[in-house]
């Protein structure tokens, strides 16, 4: 209920804020215009049941069926939950031109959005299981896979970076600047306690270590128990 009176509120300050017009078109598409005429959109739904939204910046997102039944489920059948959702579209894309994105789920379901900026976003699972994260920006890549265990592993074009547990049960912290880190039990439960979760923690050592600039040494050492 909660959730539904903030939606609903954002939807009425969208109106007013954009001083709007939604209506359904002959083939029962919503359409957007505003009040001065100067901005036009379009969700159209196509014969392949994508949903897609144009306008008259010449930008257009497609989210495809099943991405849409993924991320979604039923919410865009409700009326009112459609309008939000061209709305929140209008918000985003009304000072852009020529933007084009797609959001999918792909044959092996995988998340894949992608768009004409030289932008690519793919999150699935690999054969093993473990969740794989990998983001392409102008060439630029950064892969992230967390392991059925917990553990992390960082990759991009010119650096990695892992926590994992070793044969002893041990997590270890290592980077291709050479640093190491082996944690034993206690030191890794207060590690735990102080940071919440594994994302943190291993976020915490790669900003120290890994992505700190001028970084003068590795560091290779075993935590101790306080």
């Amino acid at each position: 209920m909660k959730r539904y009176l903030l939606l609903l509120t954002a939807f009425l300050l969208q109106q007013l804020a954009f001083g709007q017009l939604i209506e359904r078109n002959f083939f029962g598409d919503l359409e957007y215009h505003s009040r001065n005429g100067e901005y036009k959109a379009t969700l159209e739904k196509n014969v392949f049941n994508d949903l897609v939204f144009s306008d008259n910046m010449h930008n257009k997102i497609t989210f495809e069926e099943k991405y849409l039944h993924w991320e979604y489920g039923d919410l865009l059948k409700n009326e009112r939950e459609e309008h939000m959702f061209l709305m929140d579209l209008v918000r985003q894309y009304r000072r852009e031109s020529h933007y084009k994105a797609t959001y999918e789920i792909d044959i092996f379901n995988n998340l894949v959005i992608e768009d004409n900026r030289s932008y690519k976003l793919e999150v699935g699972e690999d054969i093993f299981g473990n969740i794989t994260h990998e983001e392409s920006i102008n060439g630029h890549r950064i892969a992230i896979t967390r392991e059925k265990d917990g553990g992390l592993i960082y990759e991009s074009n010119s650096q990695k970076a892992s926590l994992q547990k070793d044969i002893f049960d041990r997590w270890i912290y290592e980077d291709s600047r050479e640093n190491k880190l082996v944690f034993t039990n206690t030191s890794w439960a207060n590690m735990e306690r102080k940071y919440g979760n594994h994302e943190r923690i291993f976020q915490h050592f790669m900003d120290e270590l890994l992505f700190i600039e001028n970084n003068p040494s590795p560091r290779i050492r075993r935590s101790r128990d306080h």
